[in-house]
């Protein structure tokens, strides 16, 4: 009994949870031309970044070398030359397998 009570508030937190999302999505395709909704959303934005603005610094410091590493793949798959990437930089690439940022061909 205590098991479908606790499937059935999941559920409902769910749905609500989607309800949710589908009215924020409605409310935004809705006023994005609205020049006051814009304003609001850039001062909005604007004060986030500068109160977590540490905490991009951190993310960065911290996952520096990862970011290098999918910048670098980037760039070898863009110029269609991701084979010369496996051969050069093979640990590069097994590291970004063992992330799940690509998937082995």
């Amino acid at each position: 009994m205590e098991e479908e009570n606790k499937e059935v508030l999941y559920q409902n937190l769910l749905n609500k949870y989607k309800r949710q999302l589908e009215y924020g999505k409605k409310y935004y395709e809705k006023n994005k031309t609205d020049e006051e909704f814009i304003a609001k959303n850039r001062t909005r934005s604007k004060k986030y970044y500068e109160n977590n603005i540490e905490k991009k610094r951190d993310y960065y410091k911290s996952n520096n070398d990862l970011i290098k590493i999918k910048n670098n793949y980037q760039y070898y798959k863009k110029n269609n030359k991701v084979d010369i990437f496996k051969e050069r930089h093979s640990e590069k690439f097994n590291k970004l397998i063992e992330i799940g940022y690509i998937t082995e061909d």
